[in-house]
């Protein structure tokens, strides 16, 4: 089985990424080639801080099935045999596309301004989500650097550089929307340059502790 977390931000009022996945008229109509799948959403929000992606997506993997795990956002169009393809990865972690589709323009599955996607999916393996990654860091608030954490821990522990992070061969049209600049969040940016400097295995290891429905879990990242 494959688990698909989405976390459904403030801003969004439907999920389009469940439309290439299920009839939403009929839910028994599966639209994807591959069948075996479930579709957790997450809307968690922090009165006092904001929307939390790193967050959402903890409380989203507690209680999963899968033995793949996709984190990928609410406003994705994706090919019909794109979980098929998903199947089929060697490595214990791969970037979820090979392309991204904005409006008009096309961008690289992977490049070095976005650590590993524009529009990033994650794709884990089970055991190496919860047993080595051990989760999303919940220090970022609103958007921004969280996925770029995330892609710098994962690198080190497979001990690999963008391009040679395994991608899946499939376009994902990313849906234009109005709000946001990912990298407008200065917050967030040093935060991001804080963590990196730090211990990989250690960040894993306090990512674990993630994933709490009360609040999200802070690092203290002065005392690591």
């Amino acid at each position: 089985m494959i688990s698909i977390i989405i976390p459904m931000g403030g801003r969004v009022k439907e999920n389009i990424t469940a439309k290439s996945l299920i009839d939403k008229n009929n839910t028994s109509d599966i639209l994807q080639t591959y069948k075996d799948f479930e579709i957790i959403e997450t809307r968690f929000y922090n009165f006092y801080q904001g929307y939390n992606l790193a967050w959402n997506r903890n409380i989203g993997a507690k209680d999963v099935k899968g033995d793949i795990l996709i984190f990928m956002d609410s406003d994705l169009k994706l090919e019909k045999d794109y979980l098929e393809k998903v199947l089929k990865i060697k490595d214990d972690f791969a970037s979820g596309s090979n392309c991204y589709i904005m409006g008009n323009k096309k961008f690289p599955g992977y490049d070095k301004k976005s650590g590993m996607g524009y529009g990033l999916i994650l794709i884990f393996k089970r055991d190496f989500y919860f047993n080595k990654f051990g989760g999303f860091i919940e220090n970022f608030f609103r958007y921004g650097y969280e996925d770029n954490e995330a892609a710098d821990r994962i690198m080190k522990l497979l001990n690999k550089d963008e391009s040679q992070i395994e991608r899946i061969d499939s376009s994902v049209r990313h849906v234009q929307h109005e709000g946001r600049d990912l990298y407008n969040n200065k917050t967030n940016k040093e935060i991001y340059n804080k963590l990196i400097t730090k211990d990989v295995k250690k960040r894993c290891e306090l990512a674990k502790n993630g994933g709490n429905i009360e609040s999200p879990y802070i690092i203290n990242i002065d005392k690591l």
